[in-house]
């Protein structure tokens, strides 16, 4: 077959598969879960985003460019970072900066401070998370807040990307946005999910997805999976998506008559 016939198949079939909603990727590169909410939310002008275990801020930052004109609401509990957080989007006025946890309950928490900030927790860490990172070396209190008080407060009727990054916690949290999760009143869930938990009393992803899914989300596609040296899948990135975008996607969809599968089989 010759290269131009062979670019021409290929271009017909992906521009079929284009119009029935499919793309092609090749197996070397793989999907980019920005890339992902940013295509779930394209007409979303101005989306609220909460940023989950904000940290040094790199992951709101990229929200910002993905979503110039967002809402982006940044908890971060340890108050070192939370300060980090405030200088570097002090010119920034749609990014607020909030110093506290979240969980499933409202008051103040025990918080473990780990000197990888990345790894601090609510929760302790397992004797297979002590085999695989640094020892805390300090617990500090930290005022921690739910979901669905904080949205009441704030008056913010939806959030169209939660991202949480909270080193086991993200079932805590999850928890306390009963009201939001019922109403679907969450476009989009981008957390990590555990496998082989590194963290006391931390869910596993399939307790993560039971939640989600008795209020109506499903698993949009996952991301980053991490495996032991053993080969044992131990956590991944899962993007989760409610009922109204999955409706949405589905109504988006391409159909195909007939008379064109015809037409593309030739007959």
């Amino acid at each position: 077959m010759s290269h131009g016939i062979r670019s021409g198949f290929k271009s017909l079939i992906r521009a079929s598969l284009g119009r029935a909603g499919y793309r092609i990727i090749r197996a070397t590169t793989l999907p980019d879960p920005y890339d992902s909410q940013h295509r779930l939310l394209r007409d979303c002008s101005n989306p609220i985003i909460f940023d989950v275990g904000g940290n040094r801020g790199d992951t709101s930052e990229r929200y910002l460019k993905l979503f110039p004109n967002a809402i982006i609401h940044t908890f971060e509990p340890l108050p070192s970072l939370a300060s980090q957080l405030r200088e570097r989007f002090q010119t920034h006025s749609r990014v607020h900066v909030v110093q506290c946890a979240l969980a499933d309950e409202e008051g103040t928490a025990p918080f473990h401070v780990n000197p990888s900030d990345v790894q601090s927790s609510l929760l302790p860490l397992t004797d297979s998370g002590e085999r695989a990172y640094l020892q805390p070396t300090e617990t500090i209190d930290v005022p921690i807040n739910t979901l669905d008080a904080y949205c009441a407060r704030e008056h913010i009727q939806t959030i169209h990307i939660l991202k949480m990054d909270i080193q086991g916690a993200e079932y805590k949290a999850l928890c306390g946005a009963r009201e939001l999760l019922s109403a679907g009143r969450i476009s989009s869930i981008y957390l990590e999910c555990w496998f082989v938990p590194h963290y006391q009393n931390s869910a596993t992803f399939h307790e993560i997805a039971a939640l989600l899914s008795s209020f109506g989300y499903c698993v949009f596609d996952l991301f980053d999976l991490t495996r032991d040296s053993n080969g044992q899948l131990v956590k991944v990135d899962a993007l989760f998506i409610s009922r109204d975008i999955q409706q949405q996607l589905v109504k988006h969809k391409p159909t195909w008559s007939s008379a064109r599968i015809r037409e593309l089989r030739g007959e």
